[in-house]
């Protein structure tokens, strides 16, 4: 199952606990930005993005 975002996911603090890489509040995988498996928002590993504007740099993708 899969659940769609109104606005695009993001890392949450319990996700950067388990992998730093993984920056809390920062947009998760191009892939993901809207649609994430809904057990990922279940287990609180991503929540929707408040409606901010992305902003992004090079370090990101890399």
């Amino acid at each position: 199952m899969w659940k769609m975002a109104k606005t695009y996911w993001v890392w949450t603090e319990l996700t950067e606990s388990l992998h730093p890489n993984r920056k809390a509040g920062t947009p998760v995988w191009e892939m993901y930005r809207e649609c994430v498996p809904i057990s990922w928002v279940e287990k609180g590993f991503v929540r929707e993005a408040d409606g901010q504007v992305i902003q992004m740099t090079i370090y990101d993708v890399i």
